[in-house]
């Protein structure tokens, strides 16, 4: 069709158009800077050990069970290089070898152990996977100073529109995931204020009133920012708007540096000179080193960029599995946020608390002998926490234990479950069928008909439990 070539046609020259490369820079030296600070803390924490050493098991990602933690004190050694490749990404050294060596750091990491999932974790290596896209080490950067002809004040224009569309999509799926009947029942928001306030606030607001507008403010924060942040006359109210969201999740919330990262990302929605204009306004003085990079004195200013068919090919791919991976939760019945089934990797951001205690039992079916297993006995307190609410991890620990009583001579145990859990703020319910023996069960991307349903709330709920919720993302 002619009509469709030439729109393509017209699309794919706005996707090259050059634009000023301030925002990308900007963006790589904070992004490295906020990773590089969160590993060198990790680094004098103390906490690597406990965290990736310590524990007798790890849960791992469907398909990785083969990751396993580096002995020793090599697992701090990991950290420090990739710390200091983050660092090398803020500085713009040797950038795309920096970014390799990141986020391979980073995802090993990550696919350590599922019981410190984030949903920001994930988003920084998806962050560290697009910027390989992103020329953001053509100025201000020491690769830059090393290789003048690599100097530009330009860079494509599909390389912001690809972080945009990145952030875009986070905050789409999260104010979607919001539409849940807890949610707009005021749930977890009610018992997260209680948590921190007690009486009005103001000796006015009632609790239920701002848990209520808490729930449906985050709701039309999400569904509404990334299109008011697209239109120039709302911008300035919707990075506001992020500015107050953020700081109220970091309040209500135990999710370290995602505000950070989230608001950095949100800025890129202003033009792309943006913080050229900033720094000028701070220092007068410095606007002939910052001139526009449209004033044409420097003809490689003028290059956008080129974009292969293979790596147009690569981003189609990479955002249809983004666009897509977060719907899966529909193909499964029941609620997601009680059977976790299609959870991750979702975006399903700050939308439920669970919280519940777990007690496995083995049993040996020739004497009939059984023995009541505590979790704590194996795990760290993280790794207690969330083997509790999460069906998979249920089913990964009963086989741990059945290859713990196999060494001690007993080849054929089964492993049951009796888990009561509360999903925001409801009464405890059985998550799990405890008289099914879940060493038949593997770890699959198939309902688990094993897991209870989950019953309807009743007026006692939202007041016990509200102070044990633990897990919020």
């Amino acid at each position: 069709m002619p009509g469709m070539a030439d729109l393509l046609k017209k699309f794919r020259a706005r996707l090259l158009d050059p634009i000023d490369i301030a925002s990308l820079v900007y963006f790589r030296m904070a992004f490295g800077l906020l990773l590089s600070l969160y590993l060198f803390y990790m680094l004098g924490s103390g906490l690597i050990g406990p965290l990736f050493v310590g524990p007798l098991f790890h849960f791992t990602y469907l398909g990785f069970s083969w990751v396993k933690p580096w002995p020793g004190g090599l697992m701090q050694v990991h950290f420090l290089v990739t710390a200091l490749a983050a660092l090398a990404i803020a500085l713009g050294l040797f950038y795309r070898l920096a970014l390799a060596v990141f986020l391979c750091g980073w995802v090993y990491i990550f696919l350590l152990e599922k019981a410190y999932y984030l949903n920001h974790f994930y988003l920084v290596a998806l962050f560290a996977f697009l910027l390989w896209f992103v020329p953001a080490h053509r100025a201000y950067a020491l690769d830059a100073k090393r290789r003048p002809a690599l100097r530009s004040s330009m860079a494509p224009a599909y390389a912001l529109w690809i972080l945009r569309l990145q952030m875009g999509i986070v905050y789409f799926y999260a104010g979607l995931s919001k539409l849940h009947p807890d949610w707009l029942h005021g749930e977890p928001m009610r018992g997260l204020v209680r948590r921190h306030l007690e009486g009005p606030l103001f000796g006015i607001i009632s609790l239920d009133a701002m848990a209520y507008a808490l729930s449906y403010g985050g709701l039309l924060f999400d569904l509404l920012v990334a299109p008011a942040l697209l239109w120039s006359r709302t911008r300035h109210a919707a990075v506001l708007a992020a500015l107050g969201f953020h700081l109220t999740n970091s309040f209500l919330f135990t999710i370290d540096f995602f505000p950070v990262l989230a608001l950095a990302a949100t800025l890129l929605f202003y033009p792309p000179d943006w913080p050229r204009r900033v720094f000028s306004a701070l220092r007068p003085q410095s606007q002939g080193r910052l001139r526009d990079p449209r004033d044409g004195r420097d003809s490689r200013d003028s290059r956008g960029g080129d974009c292969p068919w293979g790596v147009a090919a690569v981003l189609v791919a990479y955002f249809a599995v983004q666009l897509l991976l977060p719907m899966r939760s529909l193909l499964y019945p029941g609620d997601h946020a009680w059977t976790e089934e299609g959870h991750r990797f979702s975006w399903h951001l700050m939308q439920r608390t669970k919280n519940g205690r777990a007690e496995f039992f083995v049993r040996d079916p020739g004497p009939g002998t059984t023995w009541r297993i505590s979790p704590e006995n194996y795990l760290n307190a993280r790794q207690v926490r969330e083997v509790a609410v999460q069906p998979d991890m249920m089913v990964q620990f009963a086989h741990f234990l059945e290859e713990q009583f196999r060494a001690r001579g007993y080849p054929d145990v089964e492993v049951r479950v009796f888990a009561r859990v509360s999903l925001n703020n409801r009464s405890p319910q059985l998550l799990a069928d405890p008289k099914h023996d879940l060493t038949r069960e593997v770890v699959s991307l198939r309902h688990q008909a094993w897991i209870q349903p989950l019953g309807p709330r009743s007026r006692r709920d939202g007041v016990a439990g509200a102070d044990k919720s633990t897990n919020t993302e």
